[in-house]
């Protein structure tokens, strides 16, 4: 399983180099390698895999990274990698549009550079978990929350409320609040929902979830 990271912050090379060190420590094996992206100064995504060429994509002002797969990629068009045909989606339909022809199990993030935007979603049935945090000046996301808990203003404080259903319930993720994690200053990216980050503004918005 690949693992997709990045931050929106004045300071976000050292954010994201802090978040590659936790991604990289949650791998047994060595041959996982780390692709960052630099979309503008104050905007990194990364991704970390064996094969990292195949999860992202950076070409005319698009930048992407992807966990996951697309399913339907053959019906899309010839494309050598998800990521690649994401980015030629998101081209074509914008952001929702694209989401609305895909077919898979994936957590994406993208950069449009010209529009100075991050886009972040999940597939319709959330089987990619992706997490975020937000403080006044910075905007996290990645994979695991192991990755955000240790950025400045975050913290690893429990979200009891989370942490009680999630035991009571034997373990079922279900049970609980999709927008919540076991942390209580980390957020869960809830299934098929869009979350649009802006800069320089620091406008963080979540849009409304999109269930086709």
């Amino acid at each position: 399983m690949a693992r997709i990271f990045g931050a929106i912050s004045p300071r976000a090379r050292g954010l994201v180099e802090s978040m590659a060190k936790a991604v990289q420590r949650g791998f047994a094996e060595p041959a996982f390698k780390e692709l960052r992206l630099s979309a503008t100064q104050d905007a990194q995504i990364a991704v970390v895999d064996r094969r990292v060429e195949r999860f992202a994509h950076d070409a005319g002002g698009i930048a992407v990274v992807i966990d996951g797969a697309v399913y339907n990629r053959g019906e899309l068009g010839a494309f050598a990698t998800d990521a690649h045909l994401i980015a030629d989606l998101y081209r074509r339909h914008g952001f929702e549009g694209l989401l609305r022809r895909l077919n898979g199990d994936f957590a994406i993030a993208l950069f449009d550079r010209a529009e100075n935007t991050l886009w972040l979603a999940r597939d319709r049935f959330g089987v990619r978990p992706l997490y975020y945090a937000c403080t006044a000046d910075d905007f996290a996301f990645a994979s695991r929350p192991a990755s955000l808990v240790r950025l400045p203003g975050v913290g690893a404080e429990v979200n009891h409320r989370f942490a009680a259903i999630f035991a009571a319930s034997h373990y079922r993720y279900f049970d609980n609040v999709p927008q919540e994690s076991p942390y209580a200053r980390v957020a869960q990216l809830p299934s098929l929902l869009v979350t649009l980050s802006r800069r320089p503004l620091y406008d963080w918005s979540l849009l409304a979830s999109r269930g086709s």
